[in-house]
């Protein structure tokens, strides 16, 4: 069940956690949210597995209304419960029978428990079991990343455990060590919440295990921008949008409602495309930091720019709002008393964007 954007579906056995930073695409044009998903339905989930069957999933795409003949539908994931009699085996929770399948680069021809493994099949489940038409060895079979030991690395996922000192946890098949030392960004070891997003720096010791230098958590963006793009910097990762720079960085969850490319990133923005933002101003460095980052056209013609954020000073019928400044002097302020809303109040403004300005057209608070 999903409601206002959170919740899970259940996805050939896997237990597929959403939620508002999960991007959703859909092919079909009756599906156009994630609300709308029902059973039958065919979709492509990516996301980060937690080993147990379930996923905490950055993407959602709807593909059909229901499996017609020649599709195939995939599934990737940890062998369990491996029974070469019976010739079954399990991913997350879901039961696969490979009797009939081909196995495709599977070393000497054994399957084991354990083996990555990308699976294929032609027809939909039988009594809840995946029959399987090809069973195929993915990368080189093994969870975690590739690095030889103390070799550093950053890695970013989603945490499929709660930490606690002494602490080991998995993010993205990859298992982190936490320790007395490891500086925290944007939390603290309590914040390590299955589910949690973050990025990982640390080094590769002996067991194979990341141990962690240093953890970087996303904050929640509580400050919503919609305009044309006035910048571009690939190179710094930023653009700029009402006047202000916004930096984006390996947390923020990207999309792209125009083109739909895949692997949409800041390369694919022009100037004048139309994005929405959600941001969070850092508390250290005073950057706005983009959470989620979407392009909704390319190529604008027309500034309808919104903002949404806490009021952060005033000066007459002028205030600021994350470095925005925003002239009242048009809008309807019977609601805040005939005057600026004050110091701290969080508000919805619409108007267009000149000069520095953003000449308002409408103000409401946001409750």
């Amino acid at each position: 069940t999903v409601v206002a954007g959170k919740g899970t579906l259940t996805v050939m056995g896997q237990t597929v956690n959403v939620d508002t930073t999960t991007i959703f695409k859909s092919k079909v044009s009756t599906i156009t949210s994630m609300e709308m998903i029902t059973a039958g339905n065919i979709v492509e989930v990516s996301g980060y597995t937690a080993g147990d069957g379930t996923i905490y999933a950055t993407r959602v795409e709807v593909k059909k209304l229901a499996m017609e003949a020649d599709d195939e539908i995939e599934l990737k994931g940890v062998i369990t419960d491996l029974d070469s009699t019976a010739k079954t085996f399990k991913i997350g929770m879901q039961l696969i029978d490979y009797s009939t399948a081909k196995l495709d680069d599977i070393p000497n021809g054994m399957l084991a428990n354990d083996m990555y493994v990308e699976v294929k099949s032609k027809q939909m489940l039988t009594g809840m079991v995946l029959i399987a038409s090809k069973v195929e060895l993915d990368g080189d079979g093994k969870k975690g990343v590739d690095v030889s030991v103390g070799e550093e690395l950053e890695l970013e996922g989603i945490v499929t455990s709660d930490a606690s000192l002494p602490a080991e946890f998995t993010l993205n098949d990859q298992v982190v060590v936490l320790s007395a030392t490891t500086k925290y960004e944007h939390g603290a070891l309590a914040s390590i919440k299955t589910g949690v997003k973050l990025e990982v720096k640390g080094t590769m010791n002996a067991e194979h295990k990341l141990v962690a230098e240093k953890v970087k958590l996303r904050e929640e963006g509580d400050i919503e921008i919609k305009a044309l793009v006035g910048a571009v910097d690939v190179n710094a990762s930023t653009v700029t949008v009402l006047g202000q720079v916004i930096h984006v960085n390996s947390l923020t969850a990207l999309e792209d409602d125009e083109d739909d490319i895949r692997y949409f990133s800041l390369k694919d923005i022009a100037i004048y495309d139309t994005v929405k933002i959600e941001a969070y101003k850092d508390a250290t460095s005073g950057d706005l930091i983009a959470t989620k980052f979407k392009r909704e056209s390319r190529g604008g013609d027309s500034d309808d720019s919104k903002l949404e954020g806490t009021v952060d000073s005033i000066n007459g019928l002028l205030i600021v709002i994350a470095g925005v400044s925003v002239d009242l002097t048009n809008v309807d302020l019977t609601k805040f008393g005939g005057v600026a809303p004050v110091v701290g109040t969080k508000v919805k403004v619409s108007g267009t964007f000149a000069n520095n300005t953003l000449t308002a057209s409408k103000i409401e608070t946001d409750d």
